[in-house]
């Protein structure tokens, strides 16, 4: 307003026309609507007269002291502007000097006593006495009490203020499971990162789910007390766009913006729990489809055998078919997948929850389809990659547009951004955004993005809708997109991260609720780091660091494990000797180069116990030199069980054999006993034991030798 005064011509005498005088829209510094406030005056003595034409000059006189100029801003307003501009250069020229000599020259008739003024930091001896005297020493009880209500609630906002900043604040989602691993991550950093305390946490339910509570109806279930259309959290989430049907619900018919926020992309593949020693499965849509529809329900189906030329699995295995439940954004990807690629072969339609064939097994999230692959052998089912690969899970090469069989892991996951129209704006209409069966020789055929599904209006969510906006913009950070590969998952582009940052910056938060920011670990900010709402890379947990400390040594660990499995491996490679069993537990030495092609699920079970064994045996001899000689012991038997029974990877020198025969009998295996021990013993040239299952086992080694070995597994 000061700005605005100055170029103005201001009429010097008081008792001109100033319907001449404005302040609008004056340009340099000034805000475009200005004005002033004015006293209008009658000077005629015959109306301002006597005590009241003293008292009313008293007034104007006062409102442009000092002491009055400074009461405006306890209201909003500005006082008259002195010493700068047209207006107060010098001050004595000034609108403010000029203003209190109008109201001075004012001569009220009928010659009244004038009113004076003693201020309350300047004593007037003897005239601050007077009756026409204004007296800042005087003062009413009435006064006291106000200003000390007034200290009185000052200090009480300032104590609301920092219960506020100690208050939790909450942050609340739901969703899909896929990128679930990586919320609780980043809300465990931002917890610890936090000056104010903060709760967050991530519910796994699936993207229909997540959506349905986004906008705060769904088909089952209510919020006590909620309103319409009102989010049950303060974010969703989903790897799955919202319908045209739904975005139009929420932003035209109930004026409720949102903005979709995608900030990861993510494969979904195909994962089966044949054992691995009937070899690799490569499957395409159509094959899929007729699985998935029990069209096909055996793994030796002349389909699936044409396509892999190796694989022999048991006549007759039957396919167990996995299926998610509750509304997944994996069925609903799946489906459009197989459809898009094969739609004469899958009839089932798309979507995230459909009519499956009642011979197929239900399961619910992530965690629930990798346990049911874990625990049931010849089975099929899909999950998010990362996840399956994790898990350790069998993942079938798929057949992507080019006609180009490959795992996820072998896949340009971000090159397939380059063949999608993103839409205009995050706020926009994301239904036909799709990245699913895009051309290009190593696309991934079922890519998504993950998105946050945020509000545009968080006003209603206090300080929770900042801790939104701060947990989106550090998944988009290069932190947070430097942490996703751990998970499986890819980071999103420059353009697509833009265009989400964009839409985070178009987000409304409460007046009552300051906007986080950030420090880096790497960068301080002097002061900055300190405040209430910084996000502080520089603070951290001790449990953060014993977590890194432990990752770090068993990431040796498994460099070690590694290194000794290799060369376990080569030894076994040079092995020349098997092994046969009868009921009663008579071992024999055999020809590694006979197999009489049964005992594959036995020689697994024998090989995972191996394998468990060596990795004890490792890990005792990296914790204490107790353990080291305990392990050394322990590698020693495994080491000779795996030379006695071919418990390895042989890499092609020989197959497991097993062979159980009644009690008594023998049979040729087509190659000559060994020679029977010193001192005869045994029939044929094998050594009786007990059957007693614990037993030790007296194996006739090369040459008619007895050794020692540890009993064979019982079925």
């Amino acid at each position: 307003p000061a700005n605005a005064a100055a170029p103005n011509t201001i009429v010097d005498a008081f008792k001109r026309s100033w319907d001449a005088v404005t302040l609008m829209n004056q340009g340099g510094g000034s805000f475009p609507i200005c004005t002033f406030s004015y006293m209008y005056i009658d000077t005629d003595p015959n109306y301002l007269k006597d005590a009241s034409g003293a008292l009313l000059k008293a007034f104007a006189q006062f409102i442009l002291s000092e002491e009055g100029q400074r009461m405006p801003a306890e209201f909003g307003f500005y006082p008259l502007p002195v010493g700068t501009g047209t207006l107060a250069s010098p001050e004595s020229t000034s609108l403010l000097k000029k203003a209190r000599d109008a109201v001075d020259g004012l001569a009220p008739g009928g010659s009244p006593t004038a009113w004076t003024f003693e201020s309350e930091s300047s004593t007037r001896k003897g005239e601050g006495q007077g009756d026409y005297v204004f007296s800042g020493k005087r003062t009413a009880y009435a006064d006291y009490e106000r200003a000390k209500i007034v200290t009185d609630v000052a200090s009480i906002k300032t104590q609301i203020l920092d219960l506020q900043y100690n208050e939790v604040v909450q942050l609340h989602g739901s969703g899909t499971t896929n990128p679930q691993k990586v919320f609780w991550k980043v809300m465990d950093i931002l917890e610890e990162r936090a000056r104010v305390p903060m709760s967050m946490s991530y519910r796994a339910v699936g993207s229909s789910t997540g959506q349905c509570e986004f906008i705060g109806s769904c088909s089952s279930g209510t919020i006590m007390n909620s309103p319409a259309y009102a989010p049950w959290n303060h974010f969703g989430s989903g790897d799955i766009p919202f319908s045209s049907a739904d975005w139009t619900l929420l932003t035209n018919t109930n004026s409720k913006p949102f903005i979709h926020v995608p900030f990861q992309l993510g494969t979904i593949s195909f994962f089966h729990s044949v054992p691995s020693s009937y070899g690799e499965i490569k499957l395409d849509a159509c094959t899929l489809a007729k699985i998935f529809k029990t069209d096909i329900n055996t793994w030796d189906h002349a389909d699936i055998k044409a396509a892999n030329p190796g694989f022999n699995p048991p006549a007759g295995a039957a396919i167990k078919v996995a299926h998610r439940t509750h509304g997944s954004s994996s069925t609903k990807l799946s489906t459009q997948y197989l459809n898009l690629a094969c739609s004469s072969a899958w009839t089932l339609g798309t979507g995230s929850t459909i009519t499956w064939p009642a011979s197929t097994h239900a399961v619910e999230g992530s965690g629930g389809m990798t346990t049911y692959l874990q625990s049931n052998q010849f089975a099929i089912g899909y999950l998010d990659s990362g996840h399956g690969i994790a898990a350790g899970l069998s993942e079938v090469e798929l057949k992507n547009a080019a006609g180009r069989y490959l795992k996820s892991s072998q896949a340009d996951v971000a090159g397939v951004t380059a063949y999608v129209t993103l839409p205009s704006s995050a706020q926009a209409d994301w239904s036909a955004v799709s990245l699913m069966n895009k051309p290009g020789a190593l696309t991934w055929p079922i890519t998504t993005f993950s998105y946050l599904y945020v509000r545009k209006d968080l006003t209603s969510m206090g300080r929770s809708g900042a801790a939104v906006k701060a947990f989106a913009q550090f998944l988009l950070s290069d932190e947070g997109q430097a942490m996703l590969p751990e998970f499986g998952f890819y980071g999103v582009s420059s353009a697509v991260k833009a265009l989400a940052n964009a839409g985070l910056a178009s987000v409304k938060l409460a007046s009552t609720a300051p906007a986080f920011i950030f420090e880096s670990e790497a960068t301080t900010r002097k002061g900055v780091g300190q405040q209430y709402y910084t996000l502080s890379g520089k603070r951290k947990t001790y449990a953060e660091i014993e977590r890194a400390t432990f990752r770090a040594e068993l990431n040796a660990m498994v460099v070690k494990f590694n290194a000794l499995k290799a060369q376990h491996d080569a030894l076994a490679a040079t092995m020349t000797t098997t092994y046969k069993y009868e009921n009663t537990t008579t071992v024999y030495v055999g020809n590694p180069n006979k197999n009489d092609g049964a005992g594959h699920e036995e020689h697994e079970w024998i090989e995972q116990k191996a394998d468990v064994a060596l990795a004890l045996a490792l890990i005792g001899f990296l914790l204490a030199v107790p353990a080291l000689v305990m392990s050394a012991v322990a590698t020693h038997r495994i080491r000779f069980l795996g030379q006695s029974l071919n418990v390895h990877k042989t890499l092609g020198q020989g197959l497991f054999e097993e062979q159980r025969n009644p009690p008594g009998e023998q049979r040729d295996f087509g190659y000559p006993p060994p020679p029977p021990p010193p001192g005869g013993g045994g029939v044929g040239g094998m050594r009786q034991v007990k059957s007693n299952p614990f037993a030790r086992v007296d194996v006739v080694g090369p040459g008619g030798l007895p050794t020692t070995a540890m009993p064979p597994p019982r079925a």
